[in-house]
């Protein structure tokens, strides 16, 4: 992993999934901190610009999303939601994932 800012890290996730020529599991995690301490997480799946893809649909070229790049930032995305829930279905959701 690296640190970088969000658009910078975006960028580079996306590059290195190109350059390995699968995106699958790739996934982009922003992490940063609240005024009161909280740690804050965003996940999301690697596969570049969804307008961009969308005009390449439309000249018919062929453009595919990360499925499993998003189930990983799902199950990640899960896993923060129950540590900051800290309750009793928290260990639930957490064994679940």
């Amino acid at each position: 992993g690296f640190a970088c800012h969000n658009y910078d890290g975006d960028m580079l996730t996306d590059e290195m999934a190109q350059i390995h020529r699968s995106p699958g599991f790739i996934t982009s995690n922003l992490i940063g901190k609240a005024s009161d301490g909280t740690i804050i997480k965003q996940f999301e799946a690697s596969h570049g610009t969804v307008s961009d893809m969308y005009l390449d649909l439309l000249e018919g070229e062929e453009t595919s999303l990360n499925p499993l790049g998003l189930v990983e930032a799902l199950v990640g995305a899960m896993n923060h939601s129950a540590t900051l829930a800290n309750d009793e279905n928290s260990t639930r959701i957490t064994q679940f994932t």
